[in-house]
């Protein structure tokens, strides 16, 4: 979460990856690829992070104490709420790789969802299926989409 500790005010949440930092603001997820940056635009209603994990950060990034920013929570995934009629975007990855989800509530369409990416000098679809961002010489892969459906266990009477 950001509590202060970056600049831009509008980031509500950051995450770090291998050649990149990916920023979450309330319209957009920012990936910072080397000196680029490529926006996918989410306009949410709401902006929040789930799974709290064990641990808070800290930053100093003076000896000022008016400027260390302490006992920051951390989330193991960050959920835009409506993004479209009845679906949300979740964020979640590991210390690898930052994956979304889109979650379709029962009865919505998907196909109301669209991605738009400001910033980027080619989106592609490779081979293997995955969607290849692609800002300067900087390279953005998003796996291939997954689909499931969680469904309750029925038990006969």
């Amino acid at each position: 979460a950001n509590r202060g500790q970056l600049a831009n005010s509008e980031v509500e949440f950051f995450a770090r990856a291998p050649g990149y930092t990916l920023y979450l603001t309330p319209k957009a997820a920012v990936f910072r690829l080397g000196s680029h940056v490529v926006r996918m635009r989410l306009a949410a209603t709401a902006i929040e992070g789930g799974d709290t994990l064990e641990g808070r950060t800290n930053y100093f990034p003076s000896s000022d104490p008016k400027q260390w920013h302490t006992n920051i929570p951390s989330y193991r995934r960050v959920r835009y709420r409506s993004v479209s009629p009845g679906i949300d975007v979740v964020f979640h990855g590991d210390q690898r790789r930052v994956e979304y989800d889109l979650v379709v509530a029962p009865g919505a369409d998907p196909r109301a969802f669209h991605l738009e990416f400001d910033g980027a000098s080619q989106l592609r679809i490779d081979s293997g299926g995955e969607l290849v961002v692609r800002a300067g010489r900087e390279e953005l892969r998003q796996q291939k989409p997954a689909i499931y459906q969680k469904v309750t266990a029925f038990a006969p009477p």
